[in-house]
């Protein structure tokens, strides 16, 4: 080596050592390239970088100067060695090149090939082994280099060499090296699974501790140093470290190594910080620190101060989240000033989720969007995944941004990435089980998982497969106690929890992986518990407090704040049990009080334990009014004042869960029950103060709705509207989701505000769908120009378009900054009036405004509708909240007008056993198809008590059954002392929600405004019956096809084997009318497997098993539900009438969502759909259809149009009329035949 190497050499590394990396970055740039190819000049400059943190320029310098040590690089596990195997620096690069690589593409398993052949020619006993590996040519000087290497090998880890205090044989540096980054990859590998971690930190430990012996005894205390650094760690024993680094401390001479003393110094802080059981710092601590503070500044360290800063901070441990969160976003800034990149972005990293649960969202955002750029500067992949996981593992229980964590996963996931690692794999699939079971999917929460657990199985980490064994477990038995434990499947997968645990506990055990014991003992508990509702109660309390004692001798004390939580859990369960009210409220109260103590007790942690204390006093409150009742002179203070506590820790877990930003849904929503209970107990026994209380109480219930609303409205439609659709009603679904609305509508009622009452109904109903309307919504140009014309709307609408337009190309990573920064867009966006209104249209934002206002587009001289003759009727039924109560509440809502609501004289239960007698299955126990059929329906009257007082006779009437009601034909009961049906007396349609009937009318009237440009309409007609058994029926049915064609404008007969799929879907695009005969089919299973029964394509006809019509769901010939849903219709925006059994029957979920034929061509682009809410004999088919569209012709025929002119035709005035021609003819006078016909959204269109 040249003097001039040696000097470049000297300069990098003293450059590095201080912390100057700027100044080293600039010396390297002013060598010559032939220089940085030099080998040892090499070495240290690729380790520069990678101490700095800079993964790009280290991989650049690999290239520079890397020589190939294998043949066949594709196949370095059986290539054969280049004779630069047997030089140093050659292979001390290469181990710093698959340390590059590892951390710059993910390159972990090359990694872990090359270590293991590294291995056995110069750190392993099998070197002459290898010689058949090598190329011909260079076998002879194998043969001469293993003896020497052989030798050094001796030199270091023979045991009379290393207590030698005389030099042996010369070592170079790039020796020792060697064996540094060998142990360093293997630590990343073990972290990463790939190898057992227990065993790789022992072998690291002792071949560190064995390099560091040798290398002080030779005064080669740079070297040590950085052996000893990497040697902190590697075990959970803070003493041992302590130890090492003190001792080492004693060796190093200040003159010669001042920074090694500094730096020493400074670890010696962290380390007695971590030991520190308090937060005042020892004096030991502060006389490392202020000789670490007088050595970096004698020696003038690059960021030594910064690290005493750090050090200070870590060492106040009663600090505050988020002004821990604004000190390491300081500290970041600093360390990326002094280009120390990887402990920037550390600093950064840590302070991502304590920003999000303190309220510090922006400056949190912010940070994670530095994180990214500088990784992608810095061109880190394996950071990058690590950040993908530190993203996407919060955001999974965040309301606003559980969707989009579901979106990344499901796309990360379709399109994995070959060199991740087991260990990132599978933690990204424990996240998909989470994101899934919040998303209210429990079924696929399990399967994921499994998968998780499976994954962790073929990786090398112990803890990592037995965290995976409680995820599953956890996953599996998760909320169960919230459920009906009566439940057969509750039981089995409690059971399969049980199993799976007790294997994994006694694995720990021989393990010593003692905080995995004392989980899974605390997990065995629980399992006891809810097992013994199966068994013996008793017994299963026995179990249960065995695994409570067993995970108290486990371990230290890490984690010990969530293991008093689990416990504390658990002895509830069991007091409450057992019937130990009072020791039960002694132990709530207490770990309340120890909650408030502690200072780092988590804002999450401090909800739980005040909403725990809550569910105790209300407790308290039953008990207390059971005693009460066998009292002839009852105290009620004690009950009084158990509900106001009760009151109290309620709101405050509430108001906990809201000030966090992002709150996790599941919990604010258990928190709000737990609110609404503790108000329903307070306004029964105090009346006026807890009416007094509601006015307050009830407009805070906003803020949780609106986080809620972030939850469901966040999950883009990238997979799709059946799988969007899906997410957001797993969502809805959800029991304590019914009961927000339901409990603020029953809260508005006491408060005599029946408005609020019906908006908030509203609120609650159909919101999934509502959601994935907007996603398509029309927006009415008049509302884009006046945008337009405004600088600011005009500003944020374009800024929020490039976001919208980037985020479905972002990287996994990218793509939640993205969401964040659009979410944060909109914010702005709703303060501008222009823009509130148009992100309303999209999201499903209710308008309510009925009447006058939602007719003023339409010109009345041309059309058959009246202004201000509208009104909405809805349905309330209060059981969703109380189940004891059975009562139905009718709302009337209209234009100009205060909203009616009235106790309905019949109660839910008496309405669910006349559905079921009415919709017997079999032809003969049709009550509505029999001749007493009307006055069967009679008794549904009670259903419509009032209407006749609150609204006006040719009214249209907007109709919004809820729950079991969406089966009751409302427009077919007799009503009032003239026994009239509701149909004969108004036009009526129906409608899921306010919200979908404003997406409907939105996208009719922007319809109606094309139409002056209209020339021509295009209307097709579809009949296909290919059922052999029923070819006179299919003629007729051809020839009523043929002749509604003809009398419609535009209209086309398309009939038997022409009504393929392909031939359906495309012709329905461009149709403004599109009008179908035939079957439909409704899956009870799998409403998902319903749809339209088309023809194969072929003239053979068919059985009705074959064609679908008997089978459990449609067939490959036939549109599907979720084929309907990817009709786009949009542009044509037609009407749809469809002929066919159970065409209007729908898969009602919780929360009034409706699923089937008719929200997928509604949501595909139709503005209207005509279906049939029953099996419909055809002929009662072909009857209506021709009474339609002859009351439409005759419509047309009486309004004069000219030239251009277009006319609105009411399409609920001519279903209304052909139904009452059909009530009135022979063969069809019962409702089964006449009443079925029901239409769903816009009653008018253009003609």
């Amino acid at each position: 080596m040249t003097t001039n190497t040696i000097e470049i050499k000297t300069t990098i590394d003293d450059l590095r050592i201080r912390g100057q990396y700027a100044q080293a970055h600039e010396f390297i740039c002013s060598l010559p390239p032939k220089v940085c190819a030099i080998p040892s000049v090499a070495i240290d400059i690729i380790q520069l970088h990678l101490v700095q943190g800079h993964d790009a320029l280290a991989a650049e310098a690999c290239v520079i100067a890397r020589k190939p040590l294998f043949v066949n690089a594709s196949d370095l596990e059986h290539s054969a060695f280049t004779k630069e195997i047997f030089d140093v620096d050659s292979v001390c690069i290469e181990l710093l090149t698959a340390y590059a690589h590892m951390r710059r593409f993910c390159e972990l398993k090359a990694a872990k090939v090359i270590t293991e052949r590294i291995h056995g020619v110069w750190l392993g006993t099998q070197g002459v082994e290898n010689l058949d590996l090598l190329e011909e040519s260079t076998i002879q000087a194998g043969t001469n280099c293993l003896e020497s290497i052989e030798q050094q090998r001796k030199e270091l880890y023979s045991k009379s060499n290393i207590e030698s205090e005389t030099d042996g044989i010369d070592i170079q540096e790039s020796r020792v090296l060697l064996e540094f980054w060998y142990l360093k990859i293997r630590l990343v590998l073990a972290d990463q699974s790939l190898l057992d971690k227990e065993t790789a930190c022992s072998e690291a430990a002792a071949s560190l501790d064995t390099l560091r012996f040798w290398c002080e005894r030779r005064g080669r205390m740079r070297e040590a140093r950085h052996i000893t650094y990497m040697r902190q760690g590697l075990f959970d024993n803070i003493e041992d470290e302590i130890n090492i680094l003190e001792t080492f401390l004693g060796k190093l001479d200040e003159e010669r190594y001042p920074i090694e003393k500094a730096l020493t110094h400074l670890d010696l802080v962290f380390c007695l910080s971590k030991a520190a059981d308090s937060d005042p710092v020892t004096l030991e601590q502060h006389s490392h620190y202020q000789e670490a503070e007088r050595l970096f500044k004698a020696t003038d360290h690059g960021f030594g101060h910064i690290d005493l800063m750090d050090a200070r901070l870590e060492a106040k441990k009663d600090m505050d989240r988020k002004t821990r969160l604004q000190c390491k976003d300081i500290l970041a800034k600093m360390y990326r000033d002094a280009g120390c990149y990887m402990k920037a972005i550390r600093c950064l990293v840590l302070s991502i989720n304590s920003g999000l649960d303190e309220g510090g969202h922006l400056q949190t955002l912010k940070n994670i969007e530095t994180i990214l750029t500088e990784v992608e500067r810095l061109g880190s992949n394996m950071v990058k995944e690590s950040m993908l996981i530190q993203l996407i593992a919060p955001a999974i229980i965040r309301s606003s941004e559980s969707g989009w964590a579901l979106d990344i996963l499901k796309v990360y996931f379709a399109t994995p990435t070959v060199s991740m690692s087991v260990k990132h794999h599978g933690l990204l699939m424990t996240c998909f089980a989470f994101a899934q079971y919040n998303s209210g999917n429990h079924h696929l929460a399990v399967e994921h998982a499994r998968k998780a657990f499976n994954i962790a199985l073929t990786g090398h980490s112990y803890v990592d497969q037995s965290d995976a064994a409680y995820v599953l477990a956890h996953i599996l038995s998760k909320d169960v106690q919230r459920q009906t434990l009566v439940s057969e499947e509750v039981k089995t997968r409690c059971l399969e929890a049980r199993e799976l645990i007790q294997v994994w506990v006694e694995k720990d055990r021989l393990k010593s992986y003692d905080s995995g014991e004392r989980d899974k003992c605390l997990q065995l508990a629980g399992l006891e518990e809810c097992l013994g509702i199966f068994s013996d109660v008793d017994d299963a309390h026995t179990r249960s407090q065995e695994w409570m004692e067993r995970s108290m001798r486990c371990g230290n004390d890490t984690g010990v704040l969530v293991h008093s939580e689990l416990i504390t859990d658990l002895k509830l369960n069991q007091q409450v049990t057992q019937g130990y009210y009072e020791q039960a409220l002694k132990t709530a109260l207490d770990a309340y009080k120890a909650c408030e103590e502690n200072s780092t007790t988590t804002p999450f942690v401090r909800a739980q334990c005040a909403m725990r204390l809550s569910n105790q006093y209300r407790t308290q409150v039953h008990i207390g009014i059971g005693q009460a009742r066998e009292n002839s002179n009852p105290d009620w203070s004690p009950i009084i004042r158990s509900i106001l506590e009760a009151l109290k820790h309620a709101w405050e877990a509430v108001q906990i869960f809201q000030s966090s930003y992002g709150a996790a849904i599941p919990p604010l929503l258990l928190a709000t029950e737990c609110m609404n209970s503790a108000v329903d107990d307070y306004t029964t026994f105090l009346p006026q103060q807890g009416k007094d209380f509601l006015k307050t109480y009830l407009p805070e219930i906003e803020k949780t709705e609106k986080l809620y609303d972030d939850m469901r409205r966040n999950t883009s439609m990238q997979s799709g509207p059946i799988q969007s659709l899906t997410y957001k009603r797993n969502v809805t679904s959800a029991d304590n989701t019914a009961k927000l609305y339901t409990f603020t509508a029953q809260g508005y009622l006491m408060l005599d505000d029946p408005e609020a009452a019906w908006r908030w109904m509203q609120k609650g109903k159909a919101r999934a769908l509502s959601d994935i309307f907007g996603s398509r919504a029309l927006v009415p140009n008049s509302l884009m120009d006046e945008i337009g014309g405004d600088d600011d709307s005009h500003a944020l609408f374009k800024q929020e378009k490039a976001l919208t337009e980037a985020i479905p190309h972002a990287s996994p990573q990218d793509y939640i900054i993205l969401a964040r920064k659009l979410e944060e867009l909109r914010s702005s966006m709703r303060k501008l009036p222009l823009l509130k209104q148009l992100l309303g249209i999209r999201e499903g934002a209710l308008n309510l405004d009925l009447g006058q206002r939602l007719l003023a587009p339409i010109d009345p001289t041309h059309s058959n509708l009246s202004h201000g003759k509208v009104a909405y009727v809805d349905w309330f039924l209060p059981k969703l909240w109380n189940s004891y109560n059975d009562k139905i509440m009718m709302f009337v809502r209209r234009q100009g007008d205060k909203v009616h609501v009235f106790e309905l004289p019949i109660l839910l239960s008496e309405v669910q056993i006349l559905l079921e007698e009415a919709y017997r299955v079999t032809r003969e126990e049709q009550r509505l198809r029999k001749g007493d059929g009307n006055r069967f329906l009679a008794r549904f009257s009670p259903l419509l008590a009032g209407i006749e007082d609150t609204t006006s006779e040719n009214e249209l009437l907007v109709l919004s059954p809820s729950g079991p009601l969406n089966k009751v034909p409302f427009h077919a009961i007799s009503i009032g002392q003239s026994k009239r049906r509701l149909i004969e007396r108004n036009p009526i349609i129906y409608s899921s929600s306010a919200a979908i009937l404003q997406q409907c009318y939105h996208r009719a009237t922007a319809q109606a405004s094309k139409a002056p440009s209209l020339k021509s309409t295009k209307a097709e007609f579809f009949g296909v019956y290919e059922e052999e058994e029923f070819q006179e029926e299919q003629q007729s049915i051809f020839e009523s096809i043929d002749l509604l064609s003809r009398q419609f404008p535009g209209g086309e007969a398309v009939k038997g084997a022409e009504v393929t799929k392909p031939e359906f879907v495309r012709r329905s695009k461009d149709a403004s009318w599109v009008h179908y005969h035939g079957h439909a089919v409704y899956s009870k299973t799998d409403v998902l497997k319903s749809g339209l029964i088309l023809s194969n394509g072929t003239e053979n006809p068919r059985s009705s098993t074959e064609s679908g019509i008997q089978a459990e769901g449609c067939g490959p010939d036939d549109l599907s539900v979720p084929e309907a849903f990817d009709l786009n219709m949009i542009d044509s925006a037609p009407h749809h009438t469809i002929i066919a059994c159970d065409s209007g029957t729908q898969d009602i979920a919780p929360g009034d969502e409706p699923l089937g034929l008719i929200p997928a061509l509604l949501f595909a682009g139709a503005t209207s759909v005509l279906g049939c809410m029953w099996p419909t004999p055809s002929h009662a088919g072909r009857l209506f259809s021709e009474l339609f569209y002859c009351d439409l012709s005759e419509q047309r025929n009486t309004m004069d149009v000219d030239g251009e002119m277009v006319c609105m035709l009411n399409l609920a005035e001519a279903l209304r009329r052909a139904v009452c021609q059909m009530m009135n003819k022979e063969g069809t006078k019962a409702p089964y035949y006449w009443a079925p016909f029901v239409l769903y959204g816009a009653w008018f269109r253009v003609a």
